[in-house]
């Protein structure tokens, strides 16, 4: 009698812990129409890429007060053991055994989408995650400052180094973010030419790369040399990008080079 006593009071104390464990992770986290952040954020990250239209008009209603919980998602780190289990299943597998962090990552990108340019403030703490040692928290570190947009503009130079980033998809995001983020300073040039000198992987960075370059047009004619090769690419789209720039850049060396 004594011993299912005791077990019943083992229970009691364990649900009451674990009721007051889930108060205090609420307590300072906000809402809308009486639904916590977090619960208008479980589902989006299955819209892969698509809108909520609901869950977007909460996090901007909610405002400001989001971005400490939206930083708190977007540094969720898993166990190895989660890690290790993750990268071995087929990727079919993925969405039903996804982890709580690559979940909380979706919704951190989605909740800064949300806000935009609002969640300037939260711009310092993001470009020092660009340099995470994880993969999925520098992703979602980049695809929220391309979020915010202008606002980045401090990130530029973070965003350029990981446009050689070992990870593709960082590299994806990058390139993304400063689509959405206008050229602050003309000493992006040489970080830009650093990068189309490795020259990138992939095809779509140095795209982008050549484009940006454009933008500065004379004062980046360091970058001329570098951009001709690409002038005699097999793929159509990046010839006629770095024709493009060359114009935008030197248009005498656009001449010489048979660029009408």
């Amino acid at each position: 009698m004594r011993k299912r006593l005791r077990i019943g009071l083992a229970i009691l104390v364990a649900a009451l812990a674990a009721g007051f464990g889930w108060q205090l992770l609420h307590q300072k986290e906000p809402s809308y129409q009486g639904r916590y952040l977090s619960d208008w954020l479980e589902g989006v990250w299955y819209l892969d890429g698509g809108v909520d239209p609901e869950a977007e008009k909460a996090v901007r209603q909610i405002g400001t007060n989001a971005i400490p919980y939206l930083l708190k998602l977007a540094t969720t780190k898993d166990s190895a053991l989660k890690t290790k289990v993750t990268a071995i299943l087929p990727e079919k597998w993925f969405v039903s055994y996804a982890t709580r962090s690559t979940h909380n990552h979706f919704s951190a990108a989605f909740g800064f989408d949300a806000l935009g340019s609002a969640a300037k403030s939260a711009v310092p703490t993001l470009i020092g995650l660009l340099d995470d040692k994880d993969d999925d928290i520098r992703q979602t570190a980049a695809r929220s400052l391309g979020s915010i947009g202008p606002e980045a503009q401090n990130a530029i130079p973070g965003l350029i180094r990981h446009l050689s980033d070992p990870n593709q998809d960082v590299c994806v995001c990058s390139v993304e973010a400063l689509n959405n983020i206008p050229p602050k300073s003309v000493e992006e040039v040489p970080a830009l030419l650093q990068v189309l000198n490795s020259p990138p992987k992939e095809l779509f960075i140095a795209i982008r790369v050549i484009d940006r370059l454009g933008e500065f047009q004379s004062q980046a004619k360091a970058a001329v040399p570098a951009i001709l090769p690409y002038l005699h690419n097999q793929d159509i789209s990046t010839r006629d990008c770095a024709a493009k720039a060359l114009k935008q850049i030197d248009p005498d060396a656009a001449a010489k080079a048979g660029i009408q």
